[in-house]
């Protein structure tokens, strides 16, 4: 299926009835209307701040790249958490998932001595830390730009 450039949005494939209403209330009536929405804002994740260095970061999208030095459980019942501990030589940042639910799937994937880059807005207590990090394992693979990259 091809789409010209005056075409409705009902006619890009995928849209079903109620997004395509939705993205009329946001004012895109044609195709052209949509390849022209340019993003608000980018984050780039292909830079890693020394973790020492990430107080100056505060409130920002960063990715981190570090060994992982531990993990390990906290907490009891609902407030249950996973912690994991990410070294960069320089310092260390936490990456945090509450609740069982969010973290069961990648909890057996994060092992210590595996390199990962956590994305995700920084933070701190006891520590700089990241909430619910975007994951990806870098093992064998010396370019973020292959699993991260700019995202819009």
């Amino acid at each position: 299926m091809n789409l010209k450039w005056n075409d409705p949005v009902d006619e890009v494939r995928g849209l079903g009835p109620k997004r395509s209403e939705f993205v009329k209330s946001m004012g895109f009536a044609t195709v052209g209307d949509l390849l022209l929405r340019a993003p608000l804002r980018f984050i780039d994740r292909r830079k890693s701040p020394p973790f020492n260095d990430l107080i100056n970061h505060q409130k920002e999208e960063v990715t981190a790249i570090g060994k992982i030095e531990s993990v390990g459980e906290k907490g009891y019942g609902r407030k249950k958490r996973l912690t994991v501990i990410l070294s960069d030589g320089n310092g260390y940042l936490q990456g945090i998932w509450f609740q069982q639910k969010f973290y069961r799937f990648i909890k057996d994937k994060l092992k210590p001595g595996h390199t990962v880059a956590f994305s995700g807005k920084v933070g701190f207590f006891d520590g700089p830390q990241i909430t619910h990090p975007q994951v990806a394992f870098l093992e064998g693979q010396s370019d973020l730009n292959t699993t991260a990259g700019m995202i819009p």
